[in-house]
């Protein structure tokens, strides 16, 4: 019996010490971020995007130049945010990384990769 409740003890130790630090917890990314985008025209480099949580469900909102546009589908994992959002005729993917109230990431077009970075309001 003594040996039972080692080898349980034992597996159970394995189990937080190499399994658990592998799961990822969605960033905390709830809330309105301001942003800038490097070389881009005047119109589209500054904004605001607001993250929603319904459940497990992230949505958001970008205003650009007093324009709104929602956005159904943000795909969260670990401390990344996913996107497409479609802008003057065609989709522009964006991808953001969050380390507390600080954001980095890109935005992909088909006239380029243009860097961003925020901060959260």
């Amino acid at each position: 019996m003594k040996k039972l409740i080692n080898l349980v003890s034992v597996n159970f130790l394995f189990i937080i010490a190499f399994i658990a630090p592998n799961t990822t917890l969605a960033a905390d990314i709830v809330g309105t971020w301001a942003y800038e985008v490097s070389d881009t025209p005047p119109e589209y480099a500054e904004g605001e995007i607001t993250f929603m949580k319904n459940g497990d469900v992230y949505s958001a909102e970008i205003t650009v130049s007093g324009s709104v546009t929602k956005i159904d589908a943000v795909k969260v994992e670990g401390n990344t945010a996913s996107f497409k959002v479609f802008v003057e005729g065609s989709d522009l993917k964006i991808k953001m990384t969050f380390e507390g109230d600080v954001m980095t990431g890109k935005a992909e077009s088909y006239d380029g990769v243009f860097m961003m970075k925020g901060k959260r309001k």
